[in-house]
């Protein structure tokens, strides 16, 4: 896990260690400021315009032009100079009590008893209600998260028998990646006595030996630098022994829905996805560029609420993520400037040159998505727990 802020602040503001603050607080929150993340570079690359959404068979709710426009708006938020000082600066002077984070949490522990990699001892916070199909789902997704980062620890404690690590990740900047990961490795993931400790002298290792490092399918080669400032904040990092990496990404699938007559919502579920959604491709791609050059593909999780989760891998495509970046960074020059801040018109990608192709291919990515197992038993916090927990 991630060390507390307040630790993480007493070191260098350099912007490799931003993946050192921990995802949802302010500082986290801060460095995204103007930077091109996963939840927007499918817009940013039109692939939620009306065009390619139906030639994709993106859902209405997830389309549309707004995506687009939020997206530009962002981008025009340029990050100013010292925001990385900013974001590396003492709470108010309580550098001794930061409350963006606890110490380590201590609800879930090794248990040599328990058939999974680690028991909760923990209590389940109280239940919440929700007045929506749409905010539960939204709440789902979050409260549900943590789930599927267990479904994966244990999926990987069990294939790789225990010669792997799934680890907290932060902000993964572009420019320092492969920097970023050294950083985690030597103040976050390499403690004494902690599980992993070969994977990540494996991984020191491959980061030292640089160009030269021995070519491997998580050592491809990295497309040029972009010109859009570009952050991701995976769900995790998976380290194995040899040191390759992979991002890990957590779908939760909602099983609620708007119901009929008097109840306002119904449960529903329709099971772990065993096929791969277009529009989370560009994602994917982008944390997997994010993550370095190390970093050869994506796992991700698809969990459901009681019909267990399917675990897939998505392999890394240089030619996609150049095609893909090339294209973030012409929507970022043309729409993204703030002294002249244009809108991007419907379907501004389909004008140019190679569109057709690059929506074919995000299907083809998504359709070849490798599914590694699929399982009835997910863990949670108890057995009778409430869901939202």
């Amino acid at each position: 896990s991630l060390p507390p802020a307040r630790d993480v602040v007493r070191g260098a503001p350099v912007l490799a260690r931003a993946a050192l603050l921990r995802q949802d607080t302010w500082r986290w929150d801060l460095l995204h400021e103007g930077r091109l993340t996963g939840s927007r570079v499918a817009a940013a690359c039109g692939l939620l315009e009306a065009d390619a959404a139906a030639a994709l068979s993106i859902p209405r709710s997830l389309a549309g032009r707004n995506r687009a426009l939020a997206a530009a708006n962002h981008l025009r938020g340029r990050p100013a100079s010292g925001t990385v000082a900013a974001a590396f600066a003492p709470d108010d002077g309580e550098e001794e009590d930061d409350d963006d984070d606890d110490d380590a949490d201590d609800s879930w522990c090794a248990d040599a008893a328990s058939a999974y990699a680690r028991a909760f001892v923990g209590t389940a916070p109280p239940p919440r209600g929700y007045s929506d199909a749409t905010r539960a789902r939204l709440a789902w997704g979050k409260r549900q998260e943590g789930v599927g980062i267990l479904a994966a620890v244990n999926f990987v404690d069990d294939r790789e028998r225990g010669a792997a690590a799934v680890c907290e990740v932060g902000l993964l900047c572009a420019e320092a990646s492969d920097a970023a990961l050294g950083a985690l490795v030597d103040e976050a993931w390499r403690r004494d006595g902690a599980p992993g400790v070969e994977c990540f002298d494996a991984l020191s290792a491959r980061l030292r030996a640089g160009g030269d490092a021995p070519r491997s399918p998580g050592d491809a080669p990295r497309p040029p630098a972009s010109t859009v400032p570009v952050g991701a904040s995976p769900d995790g990092v998976v380290v194995r022994a040899d040191g390759s990496v992979d991002v890990l990404e957590v779908k939760s699938v909602s099983p609620f829905v708007s119901a009929s007559g008097n109840a306002k919502l119904e449960v529903r579920d329709r099971g772990p996805h065993a096929e791969l959604a277009p529009w989370i491709v560009p994602q994917l791609m982008l944390e997997i560029y994010a993550a370095g050059s190390r970093c050869g593909g994506a796992l991700v999780v698809s969990a459901s609420a009681t019909r267990g989760a399917v675990f897939l891998r998505v392999p890394r495509d240089d030619a996609y993520i150049q095609e893909m970046l090339a294209r973030a960074d012409r929507f970022y020059e043309l729409y993204g400037d703030p002294d002249d801040p244009r809108d991007p018109p419907p379907c501004f990608g389909s004008a140019e040159a190679g569109w057709d192709a690059f929506v074919v291919r995000t299907g083809e990515i998504a359709r070849a998505a490798t599914v590694l197992a699929r399982t009835r038993d997910v863990q949670r916090a108890g057995s009778a727990g409430p869901w939202f927990c």
